[in-house]
C-alpha cells in the first residue's frame, strides 16, 4: 500500500465517490437478492406493498398480485410459462444484475392467452426447439417481476391462483424443457424490515467495496456499456490503496475514503430529489428511466428512486403533492380535476387515480383509495370530465366522480395501464390540479409580475434551497450544478 503522504487525497476522494455512485445498482441489486430465499428459479408471491424490498413496490393497490423470482441462467435458459389471463391486464418485466429492465411482455405484447418464454443466458450457444420465445440477458442471474391486475377486489383470489400456476423450468442439454418442479402452494415473500436502499446506503466503505468486488467478478463477462470497464478500472485503482478493513477509519487516507463514499451517496440522493421535481402542471413522472447512453448517476438515480417498477410501456404513472399554486394537498381543501373533451388519459388498457395519506415526514402512508375509467364516471354535458377530490361529502351527495381525501396532506397518483403513444410521448400532459375557490386570478398577477409568493426564491447559486443544501458534499453539488445548466 502506498504510503499517504505520496497520495493525492482529492484524487482519491473522487475514486471513491466515483465507485460508489457506479457500484451502487449492481450492490442494490445484490440486496434485493439476500431478502429472498437462497433457492433461485423460485416464484414467490410478493405483499401487497413492498417498498422497503425495492422503491417500485409501494404500495400499487389490492387489485394488483405481484410475484418476484430470482433466475439462474448461469448454465442453460430456464423457460418461465405465463398462463392465460382471461381478460386481466399482465405484465412480466425481466431485469438484468444491474437493475436494468432488458424485456418486458403481457397483455401490451399480445401474451394475454398465455405464453412461454426462454429466458437465455449471456454464454449459452445451443439451440431451442419449437416456436419457443426467447430473450438474452447480459447477466447470469435475472430478476422477473410479474404483475396481474384482478377485475374486482372479490377477484383477487382467482388473480393470485392463476400468478401460482406461473411456472419456472430449466431446458435438458437436448433443448426440452424439464418437467417443472412442484413447489406446493405459492409462498408469500415477508419485505425486509429495513429497506435495501437504505442497507446499501448505511454500508461503510469496506462493506460496499467488498461486496462490490464479488459482484464484478461475477459478472465479469456480462457486463456491458460505455461506464462498466470504467468501473472495473477504478475499482482497481481503489484496490490498490489497501484491502477493505486494512485501512485505518482514523487514518487521513481512510477518513478522505469515507467522505468520497458520501459524497457519491450524496450525489444520488441530490440527483433524485432533481428528478422528483415537477412539471408546470405539478404532475411528475414517476421513474422515468434515463435517455440512452446515460451515465453511471443517472442510472444509480433510476435504480435509487424506481427499482422493481414497471416499464412505460406497461404502465406509465405520474405523480403530484402540490395544487396549481404549488401548495401541499391536503384534505382541509377541495379540488378539482378537469379533463378536457377527448383529454383524459389515452390508454388502451384501463387508467386509475390514486390517493395516499402522508405521514407528518411527507412519506406515503400505504393506505389508498381510488377512481377511473372502470368507474363508470359520469361526464359532464360539453363531454368533458371533473373528478372532484375532497374530505367532505360533495354538496349534491356521493358521487362515482368524487375521490375521497384524507384529513391531512396528501399525494395524487395516476396510473396508466398500456398507455398509448401521446402519454409516451409527452404530448398528452396530466392537467394541474385545482383549488376550488383559491382564486386563480391571484396566481395569474403574480406571473405577470414575475413573482409568486407560493414558491421560496432561489439561493444565490440558482438552486432551490432544499437542493442547495447539497453544497456541503463538493462531488455532489458539483454533478448537480453540471445536470442542472
Amino acid at each position: 500500500m502506498p504510503n499517504e503522504p505520496d497520495l493525492d487525497l482529492a484524487e482519491a476522494r473522487q475514486l471513491a465517490a466515483d465507485v460508489f455512485v457506479m457500484g451502487f445498482p449492481l450492490v442494490l441489486m445484490d440486496a434485493v437478492r439476500r431478502a429472498h430465499p437462497i433457492e433461485l428459479n423460485r416464484i414467490l408471491l410478493l405483499a401487497e406493498d413492498s417498498p422497503t424490498l425495492a422503491p417500485g413496490l409501494a404500495d400499487e393497490g389490492t387489485r394488483e398480485v405481484r410475484t418476484s423470482a430470482w433466475i439462474d441462467v448461469s448454465e442453460r435458459p430456464v423457460v418461465m410459462h405465463l398462463p392465460h389471463m382471461h381478460g386481466r391486464y399482465f405484465s412480466v418485466t425481466l431485469m438484468d444484475a444491474t437493475g436494468d429492465p432488458f424485456a418486458s411482455l403481457g397483455s401490451h405484447t399480445g401474451d394475454a392467452a398465455g405464453s412461454d418464454l426462454a429466458i437465455v443466458g449471456p454464454r449459452w450457444r445451443g439451440e431451442l426447439s419449437g416456436p419457443l420465445k426467447a430473450v438474452r440477458s447480459v447477466t447470469d442471474v435475472v430478476w422477473a417481476l410479474s404483475r396481474i391486475t384482478a377485475s374486482s377486489d372479490a377477484d383477487r383470489p382467482e388473480a393470485e391462483a392463476l400468478a401460482g400456476r406461473q411456472a419456472l423450468t430449466p431446458l435438458h442439454e437436448a433443448g426440452e424443457a424439464a418437467r417443472p418442479i412442484d413447489r406446493g402452494p405459492m409462498r408469500l415473500l415477508d419485505p425486509p424490515a429495513h429497506t435495501c436502499v437504505q442497507q446499501v446506503m448505511d454500508m461503510t466503505p469496506e462493506m460496499f467495496t467488498h461486496r462490490l468486488n464479488l459482484l464484478v467478478e461475477r459478472a465479469a463477462q456480462g457486463l456491458r456499456g460505455a461506464y462498466w470497464p470504467t468501473l472495473r478500472t477504478r475499482l482497481r485503482a481503489l484496490n490498490e490503496l489497501g484491502k477493505p478493513g486494512e485501512i485505518g477509519v482514523d487514518s487521513e487516507l481512510g477518513r478522505t475514503l469515507s467522505k468520497g463514499f458520501a459524497d457519491g451517496a450524496a450525489a444520488i440522493r441530490a440527483g433524485a430529489e432533481l428528478a422528483a421535481k415537477p412539471g408546470a402542471s405539478g404532475w411528475r413522472t414517476f421513474g422515468a428511466p434515463p435517455s440512452p447512453g446515460a451515465g453511471p448517476l443517472a442510472r444509480a438515480v433510476r435504480v435509487f428512486t424506481d427499482l422493481g417498477g414497471p416499464v412505460a410501456e406497461d404502465v406509465l404513472s405520474l405523480v403530484c403533492d402540490t395544487d396549481e399554486a404549488g401548495r401541499e394537498l391536503s384534505g382541509a381543501e377541495r379540488y378539482r380535476i378537469h379533463f378536457a373533451r377527448g383529454a383524459t388519459p389515452p390508454v388502451v388498457a384501463f387508467w386509475s387515480l390514486f390517493i395516499t395519506p402522508r405521514s407528518v415526514k411527507g412519506a406515503p402512508t400505504g393506505t389508498r383509495r381510488g377512481i377511473g375509467d372502470r368507474n363508470d364516471l359520469t361526464a359532464n354535458p360539453d363531454g368533458s370530465l371533473d373528478l372532484i377530490i375532497q374530505h367532505e361529502v360533495p354538496a349534491g351527495g356521493p358521487s362515482v366522480n368524487w375521490l375521497p381525501a384524507p384529513t391531512g396532506a396528501f399525494t395524487l397518483s395516476v396510473r396508466l395501464h398500456w398507455p398509448r403513444p401521446p402519454a409516451l410521448s409527452g404530448a398528452w400532459r396530466m392537467p394541474a390540479v385545482e383549488r376550488l375557490g383559491s382564486g386563480f386570478a391571484r396566481r395569474a398577477e403574480s406571473r405577470q409580475s414575475g413573482t409568486d409568493p407560493q414558491r421560496s426564491p432561489p439561493s444565490e447559486d440558482g438552486l432551490s434551497p432544499r437542493l442547495s443544501s447539497w453544497s456541503r458534499f463538493p462531488l455532489a453539488f458539483a454533478i448537480l450544478r453540471e445536470i442542472t445548466k
